[in-house]
Formats: C-alpha cells, sequence, structure tokens
C-alpha cells in the first residue's frame, strides 16, 4: 500500500476486519443458537427418559447432550 501513514494504517485495519468476521463465523458461529439448541436436545431426552424411563440408549445420548451442551456453554465463555 502506498499513501500517508494514516491511510496505510486504516486499509490494514478495514482488511483485519474482514478476516476477523470470517474466522469468527468459522470458529464460533452463532454461539447463542448452538446453546440454545444443545439446551433444548438436552432437555428432550430428559423428557423422554422421564416418560419412558431410562435405557442404555437413552442414557448414552443424555451423556452425548450433556457433552454437547458443556462444550456450547465453553465455547460461549470464551466469546
Amino acid at each position: 500500500m502506498v499513501g500517508c501513514p494514516m491511510f496505510i494504517l486504516n486499509q490494514k485495519l478495514k482488511n483485519l476486519k474482514h478476516k476477523l468476521k470470517f474466522w469468527n463465523k468459522n470458529v464460533f458461529g452463532n454461539i447463542n443458537t448452538l446453546v440454545k439448541e444443545a439446551e433444548q436436545k438436552l432437555i428432550s431426552i430428559q423428557a423422554d427418559i422421564d416418560i419412558n424411563g431410562a435405557s442404555e440408549a437413552l442414557l448414552g445420548n443424555q451423556k452425548s447432550a450433556q457433552i454437547d451442551f458443556e462444550k456450547a456453554l465453553n465455547k460461549e465463555e470464551e466469546f
């Protein structure tokens, strides 16, 4: 880039802004939606357990959903 040092800095910051937006979407995505979906999945599985009783498959699904929910919460905290 050629020009005044302030112009060069401005252009570099604009380029960085675009790259950071792209990175944010790819790494974090929409965190609020991710957390809500993981929570709803966990609640749904727990409701199935309450209605149908505990089975190996449902308990495994619950454990998996709990892990996904915790990962989503950790991502939200990192963000």
